[in-house]
Formats: C-alpha cells, structure tokens, sequence
C-alpha cells in the first residue's frame, strides 16, 4: 500500500512537471511571438519614420528652391530699381541741363531782340518813305545771330518767296533749321524775327514783326488789314 502511494504520488509529480514544462513552453512561444511582433512593429514604425523624414527632406529641399528663387528675383528687383533710379537721375540731370542751356539761350535771344528792335526803330523812318511794289514786303530776316535778309540786301538763301507766300496765304509753318537751310548756331535754342508789312490797297502800311522758336509752336503772318 505504501509502495503503491509512492508510485501514485511520483507520477503525479511527473505529470506536474510535465504541466509546468508545457506552461514554461507557451511562455516561451509567446514572448518569442510577442518579440517577432513588436520587432516587426519597430521595422515597420522605423520605415515609416524613415519615408517621413524623406518626404520632409523633399519639403525642405523644395522650400530652399523656392526661397533661393525669391531671394534670386528680390535681389534682380533691387538691382534693376537702382539701375532705373540712376538713370532717371541721369536724365533729370541731362535735362536740367538742357532747361539751363535753352534759358542762356533765350536770354541771350532776348537781348538780340532788343537790338533788333533798336535797329527797326531807327529804321522805321526811312522804311515809311520806301513803298515797296509787292502786295508783301519783307524788310529784314534774323534766325538766331545771324542776319539772313536786310532790306536792300541779297537773298541769299532764296527765303523770301516762300514767307510772302505764307503771307499772303495765311497758312502756320514752323520754325526750324530746315526753313532757313542752314543751322547758325549749332547747338543752341535759336529765335525768328521778320520785319515785314503789306502794300496792299486796303491794308494799313504799319511795321509788323513775326517771331518764332525753333521746333516750337507753328507761327502765321497777320491777317490782311
């Protein structure tokens, strides 16, 4: 009987073990399980992280494009402003120095005016006593400094006929270096004075001047009167 409870008792003992050995086994097989899967979890989490910091790589690569680019065109912007505000300083000055070159100029037409009107005004007697036989007679032509016509004088440049006949015809021309045929002060802002007056029955025999500017507005003799 004694034999019999021992025999009983080491089988139980047998079997426990064997339990706790099938247990120690599931353990096994389930952390090895649970292992491969938190490895596989990390793999995974670990490419993800890596096509996440690619993509963000990309991105940041792509902001740096886009900077350089604006950076590229704000620095061309600049550049091209102060390029332009040069040479609008360039032309300010260019023309200011023109204004100050055409106002020396009118000046100095000015004074050459008030000669020409001192020389008309001693003049005038003797051209009141002159009747002249054209319907238009031009009695002197000045352009600039230079004295292109007097009365009594020879036509030089044949300029005569073609004032009278905007005399008589009453159309506006302009005042240029190409309606006198030559330039007598290259340069320089010239003015027109013509000393003239009509013969024609009907009209007063008064001195009438005509002035002008070169490639200023276009001019007209007086109306017949």
């Amino acid at each position: 009987m004694h034999v019999s409870l021992l025999i009983v008792r080491r089988q139980n003992a047998k079997d426990e073990n064997e339990a706790l050995k099938a247990q120690h086994e599931a353990a096994k097989a389930e952390q090895q399980v649970k292992a491969r899967s938190e490895k596989e979890r990390g793999e995974a989490a670990a490419t993800n992280n890596e096509s996440r910091i690619k993509d963000l790589e990309g991105q940041m690569e792509q902001k740096d494009r886009e900077r350089d680019e604006w950076s590229a065109k704000y620095h061309s912007a600049i550049s091209s402003a102060q390029e332009t505000e040069t040479a609008n300083n360039k032309r300010i000055q260019e023309f200011q120095a023109e204004i100050s070159r055409r106002d020396t100029d009118i000046a100095n037409s000015n004074s050459e005016l008030g000669k020409l009107q001192g020389e008309i005004n001693n003049l005038r007697p003797k051209v009141f006593d002159e009747v002249g036989d054209e319907d238009v007679q031009i009695l002197s032509v000045t352009y600039g400094t230079r004295v292109f016509y007097d009365s009594g004088t020879r036509d030089f440049n044949n300029l005569l006929p073609a004032f009278k006949d905007a005399a008589r015809s009453g159309y506006r021309f302009g005042v240029n270096n190409g309606l006198f045929k030559d330039d007598p002060n290259p340069g320089h802002y010239k003015s027109m004075v013509i000393v003239y007056r009509y013969n024609r029955s009907g009209s007063t025999r008064r001195l009438r001047t005509l002035t002008g500017w070169e490639d200023g507005d276009k001019v007209k003799f007086d109306d017949w009167n």
